[in-house]
């Protein structure tokens, strides 16, 4: 799964549950909070298969509405 350089500010995954295959992406989405939240250990069911780089870094002061997965 890869996102990068979007204007989101929810990745709005409420239903995923897995990721057993692959690697994780996020980066450079400046409006994007809460990445750093999920729990991708328990999704990827392995660790170090994800990367999260230069997101929304503060969210307080985006006004974002994302909700928590």
């Amino acid at each position: 799964m890869v996102v990068v350089r979007t204007n989101l500010q929810s990745l709005g995954l409420r239903s995923l549950r897995s990721i057993p295959h692959g690697r994780i992406f996020i980066g450079f989405n400046s409006r994007l909070c809460y990445a750093e939240t999920v729990n991708w250990v328990k999704i990827t069911g392995r660790e170090n298969v994800w990367k999260l780089k230069l997101n929304g870094q503060d969210c307080g002061t985006l006004a974002c509405t994302a909700v928590l997965i």
